[in-house]
């Protein structure tokens, strides 16, 4: 298996999403402020919904000429949902994220069938204290926009740098919880779509960079927005994006610019804390 991948919004030939049959099967660990609210009152995540949102998204992808795989089931993990977060692909290189949630380090297991798929210098993984996660990694435009708030840190960061010498690695300071802000990885609040557009919530940034506010036109999104994860899409294409039917206002705006807005069900995985961008790993996009 061949990996490539350096933009947002290339061409999808090749995708890992999440795997949803052993939802909480095991007891979870509250990983996010959504789960806090969701996940032990009456509307818990319904396991069944979930599924049936994961097959919608799977046959969404498939229609459209994208090769599908999942993880394989890993039996200690309550939640293997969001392959974004334990593993992105740069270039052609397989990161493995060190995650910061106990619940969570062990759920890179699923990924063993496609890893044992890839030459063994093109799989890599931080040294220990190099915090990153894949929700907070953003490949785009020569650059790695690296999310620096509630998960990622700046040794991730300078990680890397390191690994990656031919891509501008851009930390971006995000807003924490103590500053009014819920924003648990860079892809909730920023996610390029389009040739030159980018879904964004601008309250979850300390500052934008230059590298974003030039080269990007804004698609704004508000609080209200932002907490159901409408900035959350995923791209196929420069010209079709997965997006959830409920985000009326966002999916217009998408339109405008000559975007096929592919809508989905995915009201019950949103309970989780991710959406479509969280719930794939994209590991093949051609220019």
């Amino acid at each position: 298996m061949n990996l490539s991948v350096a933009s947002e919004t290339g061409q999808l030939q090749s995708i890992v999403i999440g795997y949803a049959e052993n939802f909480h099967a095991t007891a979870p660990e509250v990983v996010n402020e959504t789960q806090r609210r969701h996940y032990f009152g009456p509307h818990h995540p319904d396991r069944a919904r979930i599924v049936t949102e994961y097959v919608g998204f799977r046959d969404c992808l498939e229609r459209h000429g994208v090769r599908v795989l999942q993880p394989s089931p890993v039996a200690e993990v309550p939640d293997q949902l969001s392959p974004r977060d334990i593993g992105f692909v740069i270039g052609d290189t397989l990161v493995l994220a060190n995650m910061a949630k106990s619940s969570r380090t062990e759920e890179w297991k699923g990924l063993e069938p496609i890893l044992r798929q890839l030459p063994e210098d093109k799989v890599v993984r931080p040294p220990a204290e190099a915090r990153v996660e894949g929700g907070d990694i953003i490949v785009d435009r020569g650059c790695i926009f690296v999310g620096m708030g509630q998960r990622t840190t700046l040794a991730g960061a300078s990680f890397l740098q390191q690994r990656f010498p031919d891509y501008r690695v851009v930390p971006i300071e995000l807003r924490k919880l103590s500053e009014g802000e819920d924003v648990v990885h860079l892809d909730c609040v920023f996610v390029p779509v389009g040739e030159d557009s980018a879904l964004i919530y601008p309250p979850g940034f300390r500052s934008l960079p230059a590298e974003i506010v030039e080269h990007y036109d804004f698609i704004a999104v508000t609080q209200q927005e932002q907490n159901v994860l409408t900035t959350n899409v995923l791209s196929i294409s420069p010209r079709k994006v997965i997006s959830m039917p409920q985000a009326r206002r966002v999916n217009e705006e998408l339109t405008r610019r000559g975007i096929e807005v592919l809508e989905v069900e995915f009201a019950e995985t949103i309970k989780t804390g991710g959406s479509f961008h969280c719930g794939s790993m994209p590991l093949v996009r051609t220019a």
